[in-house]
C-alpha cells in the first residue's frame, strides 16, 4: 500500500494537510501548536539555558494576545492586573519578562503595579513586540524541526508499509 492511498483512507482525499502559521503571531490560533511550542521551548531552549525566560516570554505574548481579544472592561482590568504581577512585578526576579529595553521594563513594572483603569498603557504593544523579536528565531527553528520530524515519521511509516 502506498503512502497516498493510506492518506485518503485516513480522509486526508489527496489534498497537504493545512500548514502550521508560519508566523509567531499567529500561534494563538492553534492551541496544540501552542502546546508544541511551549514544550520545545522547555526542552530545546530553556533547559540548556538553564533558565525559563522564552517560556515565560511566550506566557507573556499569550497574555496579550488574550488582552487584545478581550472587550469587557472589567476583564481588561484584571488581565492587566495579571500581566503586572506575573510578568514585571513577579518577586522572583527569575520569573520575569526579560526585555531587551529595560525602560520599557521599568517603566510598565511601575504603570502595571496597580493598575486603576482599564487603559492599556501603550507601551505594552512595545513590550510584545520586543519579546515577539526574542522567540522568532526560536518558533522558525521549531517550525522547521516539526517539519523534519514529521518527514522522518511519514518516511518511517511508507518504508514499514
Amino acid at each position: 500500500m502506498s503512502l497516498q492511498s493510506l492518506l485518503l483512507q485516513l480522509g486526508n482525499k489527496g489534498q497537504r494537510p493545512p500548514s502550521p502559521p508560519r508566523q509567531l503571531k499567529d500561534l494563538s490560533n492553534s492551541s496544540i501548536l501552542t502546546k508544541e511550542f511551549e514544550d520545545y521551548l522547555k526542552i530545546e531552549v530553556d533547559e540548556k539555558n538553564e533558565n525559563q525566560s522564552s517560556q515565560i516570554l511566550l506566557a507573556f505574548v499569550m497574555q496579550c494576545d488574550k488582552l487584545r481579544k478581550t472587550k469587557q472592561k472589567k476583564e481588561v482590568q484584571q488581565i492587566l492586573l495579571l500581566i503586572g504581577k506575573d510578568f514585571f512585578n513577579n518577586p522572583v526576579r527569575s520569573n520575569r519578562v526579560a526585555l531587551k529595553n529595560s525602560a520599557l521594563r521599568q517603566d510598565l513594572q511601575q504603570s502595571l503595579s496597580n493598575p486603576i483603569t482599564d487603559d492599556v498603557p501603550s507601551n505594552l504593544w512595545k513590550a510584545e513586540s520586543d519579546a515577539f523579536l526574542q522567540l522568532d528565531t526560536h518558533y522558525q527553528n521549531f517550525l522547521q524541526k516539526r517539519h523534519q520530524d514529521r518527514h522522518r515519521q511519514n518516511s518511517l511509516t511508507a518504508c514499514l508499509l
